[in-house]
């Protein structure tokens, strides 16, 4: 990892860390999360029909290793509800992780 790279990374954790803070009095008794997808994050799967709002599958990576993160979007107040983080299966998905074998 190169001295930008660590700079990088560093800036993302803080911003991570400031939006997990933010959700202190909302998660109760759940443990408080931040999360920022960075590193040429891509839409790769719509649904469109999803409700209460349209859903996507993100991919992107952090800290080189692939992320699919399932989030809705809020068309009237702009704000993202992410609904789940995990690292894709190799044997389910393509290299690059942007397409189910």
């Amino acid at each position: 990892m190169s001295k930008n790279d660590f700079f990088e990374e560093k800036k993302y954790l803080q911003e991570t860390l400031q939006l997990a803070k933010k959700a202190i009095s909302w998660t109760n008794p759940n443990p408080m999360v931040g999360c920022v997808i960075v590193k040429n994050g891509k839409v790769i799967e719509q649904y469109l029909d999803d409700k209460p709002f349209p859903s996507y599958l993100i991919s992107g990576f952090i800290s080189e290793k692939p992320m699919h993160v399932v989030a809705a979007i809020d068309n009237k107040t702009k704000k993202a509800i992410i609904i789940t983080v995990y690292e894709p299966d190799p044997k389910l998905w393509q290299k690059g992780f942007e397409k189910r074998k």
